[in-house]
């Protein structure tokens, strides 16, 4: 019976180590941004500078993952939760979007999320360089500033004029 339990409790211990690395990785994966999925050639172009044709541009461009379905997939394994419980689409609601947009810093954002939704709900992560807000609104976590257009970021702007 011993040997059963201990076994059991190296299970346990593995899938949590698991967790965490994975969790690191999602971490790392997104403070890089949307990875290159593939390359494509960039055609040149000439300009006529004095009579002699000049190459303008050469190289590759790299195409990378669309930004919403890489969030979407990423910030989940850095939450620890499944994606089904992350809205990409949703943001911060109407009422709280506008008080927010008048805060100079990021950190008086996220206090005023943790005075409202609570401090384990209001997570910070380094977004492809910068730094971004996800919290846990009822039963789902959504970003404060989701990626795209969001009609609440419309009428907070009027409302603000």
């Amino acid at each position: 019976m011993d040997y059963n339990l201990d076994q059991k409790r190296a299970i346990a211990k593995a899938k949590a180590k698991l967790a965490v690395q994975k969790r690191n990785e999602a971490l790392s994966s997104l403070a890089a941004g949307p990875p290159v999925v593939r390359e494509e050639p960039i055609k040149q172009s000439y300009a006529n500078v004095g009579g002699m044709p000049v190459v303008q541009s050469k190289g590759k461009k790299l195409i990378r993952e669309d930004a919403k379905t890489f969030y979407a997939r990423k910030i989940p394994e850095a939450l620890g939760v499944s994606e089904d419980k992350f809205n990409p689409d949703k943001g911060v609601p109407f009422g709280l979007r506008a008080r927010m947009d008048a805060l100079p810093t990021q950190s008086d954002r996220m206090a005023v999320l943790r005075s409202k939704y609570g401090e384990e709900n209001v997570k910070s992560f380094n977004l492809n360089g910068a730094d971004s807000i996800v919290f846990k609104h009822e039963d789902e976590w959504r970003m404060a500033d989701p990626i795209g257009f969001e009609f609440a970021d419309f009428t907070a702007d009027i409302a603000g004029d």
